[in-house]
């Protein structure tokens, strides 16, 4: 892997009126790496949808490491279709090809599983923007007193939801191996005492001392 940031252009055309924009996601992704520069869309001679609109040599001047090109694509169900390429200009040659069925509701996720497929076939190592994160927020209500979340978001940060409210403590989440479960200490009996949380159905319990 190269120690200055690969030059990327990234170029996503198609319906336009979607309630997730994936060309930004996509972007934003990338970026939080500090592994790519992603390029600006002003001065560009071109934004080609498909391998016959690609001309490396324009893209060659311009500096251009790697070119991202895809189209968003309504299908007849009512779903979409989105299909992304990768090229590497210095070689001409396409490295990428991923056709991803979508709908209005999971455009986020697709996005991130885009990202994770960029970095991966540049970096050879596995995306990590398709997983989630937990982690507690302490919101002072008066003095002396806080708010506590256990909270659960997309990578970037995106799309939080709130497992466990109280009043007392919550510290150290962390994932089953499986990902179906947190476990956590909580502070609410007045003393530390480890839970194990199962997102799926919210059902929680407390570990004994012969558990721990």
């Amino acid at each position: 892997m190269s120690r200055h940031p690969l030059r990327l252009f990234l170029c996503l055309s198609g319906t336009t009126a979607l309630p997730q924009d994936i060309a930004e996601i996509v972007t934003n992704d990338l970026k939080t790496t500090g592994l790519f520069s992603l390029m600006s869309q002003d001065n560009m001679l071109s934004f080609p949808s498909e391998r016959s609109g690609v001309f490396f040599r324009d893209w060659r001047v311009s500096g251009t490491d790697f070119l991202v090109i895809g189209r968003i694509s309504p299908q007849v169900d009512g779903n979409l279709e989105v299909a992304v390429e990768m090229f590497d200009v210095l070689k001409e040659e396409r490295i990428l090809g991923e056709v991803v069925n979508a709908n209005f509701s999971n455009l986020r996720a697709v996005a991130h599983y885009i990202s994770d497929k960029i970095y991966e076939t540049l970096t050879g190592i596995r995306g990590a923007f398709s997983t989630r994160i937990v982690y507690v927020t302490a919101d002072l209500v008066r003095s002396g007193v806080y708010d506590y979340k256990l909270q659960m978001a997309d990578a970037d940060g995106y799309g939080a939801q709130t497992i466990l409210q109280s009043d007392e403590p919550i510290m150290s989440p962390t994932w089953s191996r499986d990902g179906t479960k947190l476990a956590y200490v909580s502070f609410e009996t007045g003393r530390p005492a480890i839970y194990i949380q199962y997102l799926s159905t919210g059902r929680r319990e407390r570990c004994s001392p012969s558990r721990v």
